[in-house]
């Protein structure tokens, strides 16, 4: 009986040394502690999802909304957290700091982690750790749930020429929600007038040539106070971030319409304009 009782032991033991070997991927979802790499980074893959988190779980970086000399930084792994939000785990560079956009979609949540410097410290690119991640939390509009986490560049690049992806991650046929994104109508369609705003893009809906239209704007918003300025005119290969417009200088003022959220005003010196809120299709 002893002998019985010492193979069984001994197989149990065996068994359990098996189990605990297994890759994390055999088990669905990853639930393990991303304090470093555990898979070669591959712009080829989508990223790895682990299990939910508590949203003070880990010690997130800040989000730092103006950054200069911007600059995209690659990320391998996210969690969905138990507040309805996500975080993302990237690997920072000394000195740097970081701002997260969020563009979600039925089927994705497209994320891009911006790296930069502010007026205060330097961001040395080359200096990046690797023996751990940093965190980013993000709110969502509605929990992960079944959708995928992907990098917000794959997800335009898709959007806007599913040819051009390559070797890159292969992403479901889009919804036409995805032609909402700002990116997304931005890369679609480089000359339009645009502003962004709350995640938005806002395109110019009047003639520009129409002396009577844009008096009649101008009319509407006389008195009335601006929501906020321009902040900059981008150009091709900036990160949008609120208040960016394509062609619209900076400082120019902004309305938004009493009856109709959707539409904004822009008043500057080439005249008034009207705005109104991308959707989808």
């Amino acid at each position: 009986m002893k002998s019985s009782n010492r193979m069984i032991a001994m197989l149990v033991a065996s068994l359990t040394t098996f189990a605990l070997a297994l890759p994390l991927t055999a088990c669905g979802a990853r639930r393990g502690n991303p304090t470093s790499p555990e898979r070669s980074w591959s712009t080829s893959h989508l990223p790895v999802q682990y299990g939910e988190e508590a949203p003070d779980a880990r010690n997130d970086l800040t989000q730092e909304d103006h950054l200069f000399d911007e600059h995209g930084v690659q990320w391998f792994h996210y969690a969905p957290t138990t507040d309805g939000g996500l975080r993302v785990f990237f690997p920072d560079a000394q000195g740097c700091s970081y701002r997260l956009i969020v563009r979600e979609t039925m089927q994705y949540v497209g994320v891009a982690v911006v790296e930069g410097g502010t007026a205060d410290d330097g961001c040395l690119a080359g200096d990046r750790t690797t023996e751990r991640y940093a965190s980013m939390h993000a709110d969502l509009t509605s929990p992960l749930a079944n959708r995928k986490a992907v990098e917000l560049s794959d997800l335009v690049a898709t959007a806007v020429d599913p040819k051009s992806v390559g070797d890159g991650p292969k992403l479901g046929s889009l919804a036409t929600d995805a032609s909402a994104i700002p990116e997304v109508l931005w890369g679609m369609h480089p000359e339009l007038d645009m502003l962004f705003l709350d995640g938005a893009a806002y395109v110019a809906s009047t003639d520009e040539g129409s002396a009577a239209e844009a008096s009649a704007i101008a009319a509407r918003i006389e008195g009335k106070p601006s929501i906020g300025n321009v902040g900059r005119t981008v150009a091709s290969g900036d990160f949008l971030r609120d208040w960016d417009a394509t062609q619209l200088p900076p400082g120019t003022k902004v309305y938004q319409s009493p009856e109709d959220p959707t539409i904004l005003y822009a008043m500057s010196g080439s005249g008034a304009r009207q705005y109104r809120m991308a959707v989808e299709g």
